[in-house]
């Protein structure tokens, strides 16, 4: 029995010392980053029977043993923590991007730097209309304009120089997403190994949380554990898969639209950024997102998709609105396909495979309104069959099939200036802030080298626009780049003629008298009327317009601030859950260090006794031999 008892004390001494080991190692790594508190499982080593009672038998332990060292993580915190992240760091990412609209603007910090400049050119036109001939009003008047569309154009560079950085963010992003997989992956391997040998994997397992947690910031995934340890990861919105079984969907770098810089996440092992109209399974559906941006469509989830929603997916300006719809394209296929069927000189195509003209109509449609991810390709269909049947049996007006792979390419871009126009911050503040200059541009323009008065009076020989008897260019605005008359933000400036020496005088503002007002007082009822529209919505004058459009930006922000409010008190709630669980409490890692301490001495202690017992008996009997 004492040797039994000497067992029993050294496995509770060895027990005591790893949880002290356990305890300590807690409190050593009670700041370390992402560290998961941990605790010693024991149980009894075996036991004997000894008899037995009407409660059954009579048992007595001889030992305990350490059975592992597990962390204390809750699975369900683990979850509401990584189904929340995405969230904050979506709206955090916004909230960002509406504070640098904000101070690109100056509107809500009190500085007033467009609209001032918008007051400031009315204030002047209506000097000009008080006192035409005067060249301080007309210096003035031709000053007022150059700091308008100086300030109009630096607000469109700055937010363009932002769309840039917020591109290289995308480029990077997609660079860690693809690290942060590689790393879990080999994290994978080498737990599933420990475990094998029998070894206590906790800190890979805590490296890997950490590499998890840092994911679901920037992409909303869904995480399946498998047996041996490994975990799998897809992705939430789409259920792609980004990490299964050891194999690694790496994503690469799409351009989102022809002859533009930006790029768009899609699958592909190419490090080279692909072409626009190169087939790649793309990470975002942007036709779903267009049309309905919500969560059940992977909307408003994670820092990458903040990122590109914030920058935009294209080239953006007056003329992005409206947007062609699919059914317009598609009437613009069947006008194509019937002028070719029908049209003059033109037979019904004969019908070999069995596909007749109205089938091929109809699968072409089919494929045209199909999600632009899952469209299949022209090729895979058995329509060019039928088209290269037609074509041997009648010669096309046109390139047919070159003519279908533009419409579906059209769609494509459809689906992306819709996700532009209906979904994207910058560029619907560029599109709006370029429609009112447009409109001002050409409101100038027009009344400086038109006769707006519409009773046949002759402008004077300053007015007359493009004439080469004179060889002076009259608008008040002309573009940087001529040829190009696009009047858009970026390829703005006012006339040079107007901006050298004398260049007042030139200004055409009368039609019969150096004291006719007419032309200004019909810019100020055109400046107060309602003649900017934008996206569809009513006609509005230029400041209410403008008014409109920093209300929407302001609106925005405040939502995007709410929204990183309301998810961070979410946030904390989880987070405070989780880490009730999993964080070291230094209180309750000296209690347990106590508790072990105190155990290690009563373990000892016995011991000692045993120790004491066995020398008595064994000196005490030498002594009574002697």
């Amino acid at each position: 029995m004492a040797f039994q008892g000497l067992h029993t004390a050294i496995s509770g001494l060895n027990a005591a010392q790893i949880g002290l080991y356990v305890t300590g190692h807690n409190m050593a790594n009670n700041h370390t980053m992402g560290f998961t508190r941990q605790i010693v499982t024991q149980a009894h080593f075996v036991h004997r029977t000894i008899g037995s009672n009407a409660m059954g038998p009579m048992q007595v332990g001889l030992g305990t043993q350490m059975t592992g060292i597990r962390q204390v993580r809750s699975h369900f915190h683990d979850m509401r923590w990584r189904e929340t992240a995405p969230r904050l760091s979506y709206w955090e990412t916004r909230a960002a991007t509406h504070m640098e609209l904000d101070s690109i603007f100056g509107e809500l910090q009190g500085h007033y730097r467009l609209q001032l400049s918008l007051t400031n050119l009315n204030a002047a036109l209506n000097e000009l209309n008080n006192d035409t001939s005067s060249i301080e009003t007309r210096s003035n008047f031709i000053s007022q304009a150059a700091t308008f569309i100086d300030r109009a154009n630096a607000a469109h560079r700055s937010m363009t120089e932002y769309q840039m950085q917020l591109n290289n963010d995308v480029k990077a992003t997609v660079q860690r997403v693809n690290q942060i997989l590689t790393d879990i992956d080999e994290l994978n391997q080498r737990i599933v190994l420990e475990r094998n040998k029998g070894q206590n994997p906790n800190d890979f397992l805590d490296w890997r949380n950490n590499l998890l947690d840092e994911l679901s910031t920037i992409m909303d995934i869904n995480i399946i554990e498998v047996v041996g340890g490994s975990v799998n990861i897809l992705t939430a919105h789409g259920g792609n898969q980004l990490l299964v079984n050891g194999n690694v969907s790496r994503l690469g770098l799409q351009y989102s639209y022809p002859g533009w810089p930006f790029v768009e996440p899609v699958f592909t092992h190419e490090e080279r950024i692909l072409a626009f109209d190169e087939d790649a399974p793309p990470l975002f559906n942007w036709d779903a997102l267009g049309r309905n941006y919500i969560l059940a469509n992977g909307g408003e989830r994670g820092h990458l998709l903040s990122l590109i929603v914030n920058r935009g997916l294209g080239p953006i300006d007056h003329t992005s609105a409206p947007i062609e719809t699919e059914a317009e394209i598609v009437a613009r296929f069947n006008t194509l396909l019937d002028g070719w069927i029908t049209g003059a000189g033109i037979a019904a195509p004969p019908d070999p495979d069995g596909v007749a003209a109205e089938t091929f109509r109809t699968q072409f449609v089919a494929m045209l309104n199909a999600p632009s991810f899952a469209r299949p390709d022209i090729s895979t269909i058995t329509i060019p069959a039928v088209l290269n049947t037609w074509a041997g049996a009648q010669t096309p007006p046109i390139d047919v099939l070159g003519e279908m792979e533009r419409f579906v390419f059209d769609m494509d871009l459809v689906a992306k200036r819709r996700f532009n126009m209906n979904v994207s911050v910058i560029p619907r503040v560029i599109a709006q802030l370029d429609t009112l200059v447009n409109g001002m541009v050409n409101m100038f323009n027009d009344a400086f080298t038109t006769d707006v008065t519409g009773n046949g009076l002759p402008r004077n020989q300053r007015g007359q626009q493009h004439d080469p008897a004179n060889g002076i260019d009259m608008r008040l605005f002309v573009t940087i780049r001529p040829p190009d008359d696009n009047y858009t933000l970026g390829n703005l400036q006012i006339n040079p003629v107007l901006m050298g020496q004398g260049g007042a005088s030139f200004l055409a503002l009368t039609f019969d008298g150096e004291s006719d007002n007419r032309l200004t007082l019909n810019l100020l009822n055109h400046w107060n009327s309602d003649f900017i529209s934008f996206d569809g919505n009513d006609a509005l004058g230029i400041n209410a317009f403008y008014r409109n459009m920093i209300t929407d930006m302001a609106n925005g922000g405040r939502a995007a601030v709410n929204a990183v409010r309301a998810t961070t008190e979410e946030m904390d709630v989880v987070q405070n859950r989780r880490m009730s669980i999993s964080a070291v409490s230094l209180e309750e890692e000296m209690s347990n260090m106590i508790r072990f301490q105190h155990a290690f001495n009563a373990a000892s202690r016995v011991v000692n006794t045993i120790d004491s017992m066995i020398d008595r008996l064994v000196n005490g009997l030498g002594a009574g031999r002697g």
